[in-house]
């Protein structure tokens, strides 16, 4: 289980939060999180509350305590990459992918135009992005 400690201490590295504060947020209790430390494997009750806490999918989190493995998650050939590993065209690329998205599925909210995207990845000042307006004004 020390690959699985690793991996809670790199994300609670990433974030700069202590054992402490990554108990206080997934609602567990501190001791659990120094067995773990001291090689214990996690039961799947509490990767659940660490992987809220940490904003990462369940599955991940019971591959990396290695409850599942990555063929049972159904995860083989697949590479989770940290937002942090990209880079700022990929992350707009990612962006621009996903408002698209959510504008063919008729959701509202904040809306990039491709020209601000594409000015943004060129390095030219940012501009606003526009709220859209689920209705008329009126």
């Amino acid at each position: 289980m020390a690959g699985w400690w690793a991996w809670v201490q790199r994300h609670l590295d990433r974030r700069g939060w202590t054992p402490s504060d990554l108990a206080r947020h997934a609602g567990i209790n501190r001791s659990i999180i120094g067995r773990w430390r001291d090689g214990a494997q996690p039961e799947v009750r509490t990767a659940r509350a660490l992987a809220v806490a940490l904003g990462r999918p369940v599955l991940e989190v019971l591959v990396a305590a290695e409850l599942l493995t990555p063929e049972e998650a159904g995860v083989t050939g697949v590479t989770v990459v940290e937002a942090a590993q990209m880079s700022d065209g990929e992350l707009l690329a990612e962006l621009a992918a996903r408002l698209h998205q959510a504008a063919l599925q008729g959701e509202t909210g904040l809306r990039l135009t491709e020209t601000t995207v594409e000015d943004r990845a060129e390095g030219k000042a940012p501009t606003r992005a526009r709220r859209s307006r689920s209705r008329p004004r009126g």
